[in-house]
């Protein structure tokens, strides 16, 4: 699995780069995916026309690869070694 790729926009928001990446090896709707996101870091943001997350905040690798782990514990069941993050 790649990490996540974080770059900031301006001095408030950053830019989950390779979000439609991770979506597609997780096989998971964006809306889904984003929602849990957001609900986990208490912000809102959203979905560019590129398929990169925007986000309200200044966040990065190290603060989204936990968030990504949990979601894959909670809605894989038991972790298969395709969807493997960062562990």
């Amino acid at each position: 699995m790649v990490p996540p790729q974080m770059a900031r926009v301006g001095t408030k928001k950053t830019l989950f780069v390779n979000f439609a990446t991770i979506c597609r090896l997780l096989n998971r709707e964006q809306t889904h995916l984003t929602a849990y996101i957001l609900s986990e870091l208490g912000t809102q943001g959203s979905v560019d026309a590129n398929g990169a997350l925007l986000i309200r905040g200044r966040y990065q690798s190290k603060h989204m690869e936990p968030v990504l782990r949990n979601y894959c514990r909670k809605y894989s069941g038991a972790l298969h070694p395709s969807v493997l993050l960062f562990v």
